[in-house]
């Protein structure tokens, strides 16, 4: 196939280097916007150098050392102002045309990958190959995330199940324990309560960390998950493209065998007609007698020029892949 071929690399390397390369420029994209606008920031500074000049003139006459000594603070916060705005007007700009540059190269990049390295031997059932090996880094990925989960769930369920057995409440003697306990048995009783409450703080400070730990996980499948389809859909286009410049060749021979053919029995049809001496009528495909002749193998003019517009901007659009 077209594209840019990197030797050794594999189908699903070029669809991960696809999808990181997207990602950059998505995040570039992002920064960009979050830039403040250079008009306006260009605007602030030179709202502030106006003021410097107008302070400048009002107290000083133009001179900056003919401005009084009480106005000097005032002088000096409104430069201090303006050499920041013109300072942040610059760097605005810098890193503008920094993020621009990068964004550049990272679309060209993307360009030449829009297409994997190759697709041999296109087929139905070389489709299903084909996306399993693109997707297989994130299928594998999901997999195992989602068994982690399970394990995660599985864990805070043994938790909730402990947690019960260290419910405890005091103990409320009544008169005559009162006067049988002793103050040992009771201080032992204190203990053990204090054991259980230890250890069902220790169990609820473990489920807190396995509910973050599944909520962590859950997001980050859910994150992976996008990417995952982004991918799975990049992969079928990939494949689908490749499938439609070979339908449009194979169309495109046959419509060219289909001009040959016409040609070729139009002129059989006027040289036979020729030398019988028989009346040429070639309208609507007739050759003067009672039958029509059809002399295309697509007769039908309509499916005919269709066919041949579709094949004409499959191929234009894909020329990467029709060379």
């Amino acid at each position: 196939m077209g594209g840019e071929n990197i030797q050794g690399q594999t189908t699903a390397q070029w669809m991960e280097r696809r999808n990181d390369i997207k990602s950059r420029i998505d995040e570039i994209k992002f920064k960009l916007n979050a830039l403040p606008n250079d008009r306006m920031a260009g605007m602030a500074a030179g709202e502030a150098k106006a003021r410097v000049d107008s302070f400048l003139y009002q107290k000083g006459g133009g001179e900056e050392s003919r401005i009084p000594e009480n106005n000097l603070e005032e002088f000096k916060r409104l430069k201090a102002d303006a050499a920041d705005k013109t300072t942040t007007v610059k760097a605005v700009k810098k890193q503008r045309r920094e993020l621009s540059e990068e964004l550049t190269r990272f679309n060209k990049e993307f360009a030449k990958l829009k297409y994997p390295i190759e697709i041999e031997g296109f087929s139905v059932d070389g489709l299903r190959k084909f996306v399993r090996e693109c997707v297989k880094h994130w299928v594998d990925t999901i997999k195992t995330a989602n068994t982690k989960l399970n394990s995660l769930e599985s864990k805070r369920e043994e938790l909730k199940t402990e947690q019960k057995k260290f419910e405890y409440r005091p103990e409320s003697l009544d008169e005559t324990a009162l006067l049988d306990i002793t103050v040992e048995a009771r201080a032992l009783q204190h203990k053990k309560i204090k054991q259980l409450q230890r250890k069902k703080e220790a169990v609820e400070d473990l489920l807190q960390q396995i509910e973050d730990a599944i909520e962590g996980n859950k997001k980050q499948i859910e994150s992976t998950k996008k990417e995952f389809a982004d991918a799975l859909t990049s992969a079928v286009d990939a494949y689908t493209q490749a499938g439609m410049v070979k339908t449009a060749k194979e169309l495109r021979h046959i419509l060219d065998e289909d001009e040959k053919y016409n040609k070729t029995a139009v002129e059989v049809c006027q040289e036979l007609l020729s030398e019988t001496k028989t009346n040429s009528v070639h309208v609507f495909n007739f050759t003067g007698g009672t039958l029509p002749v059809q002399t295309h193998l697509f007769h039908d003019n309509m499916a005919r020029d269709k066919t041949g517009a579709m094949v004409k901007i499959v191929l234009e659009q894909f020329s990467e892949l029709s060379a």
